[in-house]
């Protein structure tokens, strides 16, 4: 894999990163009454989106590990994987949305979206790889039917 950092941890970097903004540049936040509330909900969202993958791929039992996507010993395409071939990593990124509402500073626009290409470089793309060769034509009509994030 190209990608060095698991996600979760590159999760974790990037809020900190927008922690970081939050805290540097004061004069640039915006409120909104329920601000709060609507970030935890969020937050939720993105967390239920993951669990529900997770989850589907525990009951499947194949490996949800992101660094080892050959080692997947079936397709999963149903449930939630109906809607996102990539739930988890759209969950991270719901995620990181409700960090930008709570911190409430437009500027964590830019950590997201680096967040977005650079999973969407190092981490989708070589998996898609790896499950083409793995899972050829099923998995290629999947891709046709399913989008990659959302």
């Amino acid at each position: 894999m190209k990608l060095k950092i698991m996600p979760p941890l590159q999760l974790l970097i990037t809020l900190g990163v927008m922690y970081l903004i939050y805290i540097a540049t004061p004069a640039i936040r915006f409120y909104f009454p329920g601000q709060n509330k609507l970030s935890i909900l969020v937050a939720l969202l993105g967390s239920g989106i993951m669990g529900l993958a997770i989850g589907r791929f525990f009951k499947v039992g194949t490996t949800t590990n992101p660094h080892h996507p050959e080692q997947a010993s079936q397709l999963v395409v149903t449930g939630i994987f109906n809607y996102s071939r990539n739930p988890m990593y759209l969950g991270m990124l719901i995620i990181l949305l409700a960090g930008l509402i709570r911190f409430g500073n437009p500027i964590n626009i830019i950590p997201i979206i680096g967040f977005f290409m650079t999973i969407t470089q190092w981490q989708i793309k070589p998996e898609e790889e790896i499950l083409t060769q793995k899972f050829g034509d099923e998995y290629k009509s999947y891709c046709q039917r399913v989008r990659r994030w959302f």
